[in-house]
């Protein structure tokens, strides 16, 4: 097979495939399904979350007081070892750098 007919056969190929794929696209833009309104059960079981939670105005408060304090908790922690893990990194960055200093002497 020469050079020629190597080529011809792959600019087929790759004019086929591209036509193919163009063609399977067209179709996937047209066949796509339509949003559907909000179903009238998902709707009542937000209707009755909404009345549960005005009729225990207490328990939706102290739900959120009780997060509230434990984010906090978490936040004072996690800060703290953010600190420590700091001055680590810090210490170990100056000893690299004095290690250096003290090697070209």
């Amino acid at each position: 097979m020469s050079y020629l007919e190597k080529m011809f056969h792959v600019c087929v190929l790759t004019w086929g495939i591209a036509f193919f794929s163009a063609i399977a696209y067209a179709d996937t833009n047209k066949t796509l399904p339509q949003k559907k309104p909000l179903g009238l059960e998902l709707q009542t079981k937000i209707n009755s979350i909404g009345e549960w939670t005005k009729e225990r105005p207490e328990v939706v408060s102290q739900w959120s007081k009780n997060e509230w304090e434990e984010i906090k908790e978490f936040q004072k922690k996690n800060w703290e070892q953010g600190k420590e893990q700091n001055a680590k990194n810090f210490a170990k960055l100056k000893s690299f750098f004095v290690s250096l200093v003290d090697n070209k002497e």
